[in-house]
């Protein structure tokens, strides 16, 4: 990536991007300026303000160590400091049995190892994680326990693109021994130990797995707007996107096999069930599937190559750069899907997208849903 590129960077372009998509409407022939496709996708956004980290709702990533609520000007200074949601905090006591090293700063353990997410509150996950100390929060946070030690804990989660919903419930395909679906450049393995091959082994597997049922839920969705009457550009766009997922799949599955070291492949998938309902219920799924997946799908890819730094493996970024580029694409085509489907059906397929959205937002990261679903949403109406 780019020096001025990074997730802060991700987010904002792909909220620009996402702007045009929805008010310019380019892929159906709408009128856009080129002032505004100049400035869309690279225009940063007024920064939304910080969510306040507390102690009591679910998912903030947020573990506080100290029962008592903070003062106005402590919660200001936590709040400044720690704004980040994948912020964890435990203390220094509990967290030395699991520090690499004797270093040390404002008391508390620098270089942990995973086996300290346990302890930081974070469920243990197969997936690649980074945990660094962040010395500024962990000052505002001892403003209110003095032992406190504040960490960012980055999870390279698996990059999907559309899920196959059966339900509600996402549906992939077993994995069998063949030789079908890997093409792609081999990643280096010699200087990785078997713990390591084994979480990039599973990371990389999930994806393809999850890419490749996007094939099938392209599909069904082509099929879904030919029901409703959708212009040929929504079509092709569709058509063009499961093609993308393939060569996704095709990608991640040489690399989950390379650093597994077997062949990895998926089985058969079950065909998905033909959905009906109309506009609402086409604008509802593409918004569930695409808006909020494919969004998702994006950041997650932009995060995974952003950690991957400067000297990763030319193969692991080759993929990644790729379903970054397709996955904005396929964002912008959900996005444009839904807008054709108000502006077709009216207020009564905008209140199906809003009734999705209040159902979808606790799952979704956050961040991605603060500065980038929810501005999105809004242009809609």
């Amino acid at each position: 990536m780019s020096a001025g590129s990074g997730p802060t960077s991700a987010i904002w372009r792909l909220r620009g991007t996402l702007r045009i998509a929805i008010t310019c409407l380019p892929l159906l022939g709408g009128a856009c300026t080129k002032e505004a496709r100049r400035s869309g996708g690279t225009q940063s956004p007024t920064p939304s303000p910080s969510a306040a980290l507390t102690d009591a709702g679910p998912g903030t990533g947020l573990i506080m160590v100290a029962d008592a609520a903070p003062s106005p000007q402590v919660q200001a200074e936590i709040d400044a400091k720690c704004a980040d949601f994948d912020i964890k905090v435990g203390r220094a006591g509990e967290l030395v049995p699991f520090a690499r090293d004797d270093a040390r700063a404002r008391g508390c353990p620098v270089n942990l190892t995973t086996a300290a997410l346990p302890a930081l509150g974070t469920v243990d996950s197969p997936f690649a994680v980074h945990i660094d100390f962040a010395e500024a929060c962990t000052a505002a946070q001892q403003l209110r326990s003095p032992d406190a030690c504040a960490y960012q804990v980055e999870v390279r989660r698996p990059v999907r693109g559309r899920p196959a919903l059966e339900g509600g419930t996402e549906v992939v395909a077993p994995v069998q021994a063949s030789a079908g679906w890997r093409r792609g450049a081999t990643p280096r393995v010699d200087h990785l130990g078997d713990d390591a091959r084994a979480a990039l082994a599973a990371e990389w597997l999930a994806s393809a797995r999850a890419e490749h049922a996007s094939v099938s839920s392209f599909a069904r969705a082509t099929l879904e707007l030919m029901a409703v009457g959708a212009p040929p550009e929504l079509l092709a766009a569709c058509s063009r996107a499961a093609i993308d997922e393939v060569r996704h799949a095709e990608l991640a599955f040489a690399l989950a096999s390379a650093y597994a070291g077997c062949a990895l492949d998926p089985g058969p998938l079950p065909a998905l069930t033909p959905r009906g309902g109309g506009l609402a219920a086409l604008a509802r799924d593409s918004f569930l599937e695409g808006c909020v997946g494919e969004t998702g799908a994006v950041l997650e890819a932009e995060r995974a190559l952003a950690a991957l730094g400067p000297d990763g493996d030319p193969a692991v970024r080759d993929a990644l750069e790729r379903i970054v580029r397709d996955e904005t694409r396929h964002a912008e085509l959900a996005w444009q899907t839904v807008t054709w489907a108000v502006a077709s059906g009216g207020p009564a397929v905008l209140a199906a997208v809003h009734a999705a959205a209040r159902d979808a937002e606790p799952s979704v990261r956050p961040e991605t849903w603060r500065e980038v679903i929810a501005p999105s949403l809004a242009l809609l109406g």
